[in-house]
Parts: structure tokens; sequence; C-alpha cells
């Protein structure tokens, strides 16, 4: 027998949590640990964008190849961290 459902909510960003600040803090984070240079504009123009697309530009155009590319889980990690400082 398959649950029955009474409602089925979905958080879009700023709907219920709003995390974009909490993202880019993470993103700062991991930034900051592995010693890559960032412009200050670049939480602002990848606001709303996928992770996925974030991380490629770092790896592609700040890295400057010394990572192939960024893992999520790095992020993750640093979105915890970020979040305890808070």
């Amino acid at each position: 027998m398959s649950p029955e459902f009474q409602a089925i909510l979905f958080d879009l960003d700023g709907v219920i949590v709003l995390s974009e600040d909490l993202h880019a803090r993470a993103k700062q984070v991991t930034l900051e640990k592995y010693g890559i240079a960032y412009p200050d504009n670049l939480f602002k123009d990848f606001k709303g964008r996928p992770d996925l697309v974030f991380w490629n530009h770092v790896s592609e155009k700040l890295a400057l190849g010394r990572f192939l590319l960024m893992n999520w889980i790095v992020t993750r990690e640093a979105f915890s961290l970020a979040y305890r400082r808070k």
C-alpha cells in the first residue's frame, strides 16, 4: 500500500528559506581554503546559476589549471562550516 499524501512542498530559494547568501559564503570559504583569488563581483555574477557552472568557471578561469573541477562535496562541507559560524 502506498502512503497517502495530503501535500507536497517545494521550496524555491527565497520562498521559505533564503539560502543564497549562505551558499555564497560557503563558496567563499572554499575558495579561501584553497588559496584561489576571486573578484569582488564573482558571487553576484553567479547568483541563481547552478553550482556546476560556478565551479567550472572557478576551475577554468580562477584556479588556472590547479584543479580539474572543484568537487561539490567540498562546497557542502564549507556550507556546513559557514552555517555554524553564523
